[in-house]
């Protein structure tokens, strides 16, 4: 199996600047996932529930970043955020 990580997110910011840039992940993800959902739903195949499950589990992310960035505010942060790809 190969496999390869990547540094995606890597450096010190205002938690202003980090809560929108974990924000705009997170909005996006949640897109990305109702889209397939919508494309499953006009091609009349089954909606998975791991799907729905895994939306409403970023709804919940997204909720607890804004109370952990608000309680940081006029701070600064450090984010350090990697992604490992494996290929099977």
């Amino acid at each position: 199996m190969k496999q390869k990580t990547f540094h995606l997110i890597k450096g010190e910011f205002s938690a202003v600047d980090a809560k929108q840039i974990l924000l705009e992940l997170l909005s996006n993800k949640i897109k990305f996932h109702q889209g397939d959902q919508w494309s499953r739903e006009e091609r009349n195949t089954s909606i998975t529930f791991s799907s729905q499950q895994r939306i409403q589990e970023l709804v919940c992310l997204k909720e607890e970043l804004k109370l952990f960035f608000d309680e940081a505010q006029g701070k600064e942060v450090e984010l350090v955020g990697e992604i490992v790809i494996k290929v099977k």
